[in-house]
């Protein structure tokens, strides 16, 4: 785009001693002009995506690493200022991704290949839906093969923005892969614990719910506003348009057996006793990723509880308390385990 041609024409507009106030009608030669220049800018950016993507799909050289990051890099800049992820998915991006990643010999390269999956997926339902269709979450049985431990944290990063939130049918695919016995086997790093804790959290929260279809039917409703006359306040009356076909179909009898199953496994698992890896670490660098574990112990507690455990958590209290810098959610976290 010509930006110096529309400061220059933005100026010239502004000339003279008085500031005209007053709006004129653009002429049609300028309005044209404009509308030109602001369409050829979007257009460009979206030809800049598609081409990076060309030349990513061809053959990996041996002496191109740098010259791929850089092409990385712009790509993610583009995907991130102009929040075109569904588009990203539907020129065929992601499936690049998730191939580029398997078959590239640099590991930095695999390491932008995966932020790229990760900031497209997180909060998208509909790139998460994508993934889940194309069977992207295989993505998991990659991480056996991975040595570089930044690729494999990255991996978890990238795996859990897949899973996270409402899209629970991606949920009951990572279960079925025995998604939750794999990670367990790679708490490599205490950034590998607390991101695979913040994932097992999320299970946790929706796992009553893990047998459900959708797991918040207000989409299909509608919400009827009625003012109060001569005050501020409305009064909100709800009317749904949720049949008893929806309802029967949200929670199909297929699907019984995910309720709750997050919490059996992780108590068959013993997940608890895996506390023995950082638990005595008070420092307050690792205190999120004892948050994190602490968040999931609460609740499956619940459920069986744990004598041991608690003795193990009364003594890392006792600990935390004498920590000159401590994290009081943390401190809290563990007197209600107690």
């Amino acid at each position: 785009m010509d930006w110096t041609g529309l400061l220059a024409w933005s100026i010239d507009q502004k000339k003279g001693e008085k500031f005209d106030t007053s709006i004129k009608p653009m002429d049609e030669e300028t309005k044209k002009w404009l509308y030109e220049a602001l369409q050829s800018y979007s257009v460009d950016e979206f030809q800049m995506i598609k081409d990076l993507l060309d030349k990513i799909a061809k053959p990996e050289l041996e002496d191109e690493e740098q010259q791929r990051l850089e092409w990385f890099e712009q790509l993610m800049e583009l995907l991130d200022a102009l929040d075109r992820a569904n588009d990203f998915c539907k020129l065929g991006g992601l499936r690049l991704m998730f191939n580029y990643f398997q078959t590239t010999k640099f590991d930095s390269i695999k390491l932008s290949t995966l932020k790229i999956i990760q900031n497209c997926n997180q909060n998208n339902a509909f790139v998460q839906e994508y993934c889940g269709e194309n069977n992207y979450l295989q993505l998991l049985l990659q991480i056996e093969k991975i040595n570089n431990l930044k690729v494999k944290e990255q991996l978890i990063s990238a795996l859990s923005s897949i899973i996270r939130g409402e899209c629970l049918k991606n949920k009951r695919r990572f279960i079925d892969m025995n998604g939750l016995q794999i990670l367990l086997n790679h708490l490599d790093s205490n950034r590998c614990i607390e991101k695979i804790a913040n994932l097992f959290r999320d299970l946790l929260y929706y796992d009553d719910q893990l047998h459900k279809t959708y797991h918040d039917l207000s989409k299909f409703s509608n919400t009827a506003g009625q003012s109060i006359k001569q005050q501020d306040k409305k009064n909100y009356n709800l009317t749904t348009d949720i049949n008893d076909e929806l309802l029967k179909s949200n929670e199909l009898p297929e699907n019984q057996k995910y309720q709750g199953i997050v919490k059996k496994i992780l108590i068959d698992l013993k997940f608890l006793n895996y506390s023995n890896k950082f638990i005595f670490d008070t420092s307050i660098k690792t205190s999120d990723l004892r948050i994190q574990f602490l968040s999931c112990s609460i609740i499956l507690l619940k459920v069986q509880d744990d004598q041991e455990f608690k003795k193990i958590i009364k003594t890392h209290l006792d600990n935390l308390i004498k920590e000159q810098d401590k994290d009081d959610g943390e401190i809290n976290l563990c007197k209600q385990i107690l």
